[in-house]
């Protein structure tokens, strides 16, 4: 990516509002806690739409993805071991290692991206 510039002002703000409701998703699914996940979405869906609204979709759309790897990471660390149809030799550890790795790099990606104004 570019070199990043300042953000607009309340960007940052808004971007630690989404991180603070992402781990609250991440926590509702690990819990199973239905209400609490409604909830978590309802935010995420308002503070994406606020950044949309300042005229950075392209943010909006990497928080979403930040928050989509997020939540497989969560469904890889609390899902019981089962047998994985995938190719010979993948392991529930393969899966988390690249799920962890997915969402460390969605993060660093919002974490850089430019702000072209």
């Amino acid at each position: 990516m570019s070199a990043t510039l300042p953000t607009p002002p309340g960007v940052q703000a808004l971007i630690r509002a989404h991180r603070d409701a992402q781990a609250d998703q991440r926590a509702a699914i690990a819990a199973d806690h239905d209400r609490d996940l409604t909830a978590a979405r309802v935010r995420l869906a308002a503070v994406e739409a606020r950044i949309r609204s300042l005229g950075l979709p392209a943010l909006a759309d990497l928080l979403e993805t930040e928050t989509n790897a997020g939540a497989v990471l969560i469904v890889a660390l609390t899902c019981p071991d089962q047998e994985s149809a995938t190719t010979a030799g993948t392991t529930e550890q393969d899966e988390l290692g690249r799920a962890l790795a997915r969402f460390a790099q969605q993060r660093a990606d919002v974490d850089t991206i430019s702000f072209q104004r």
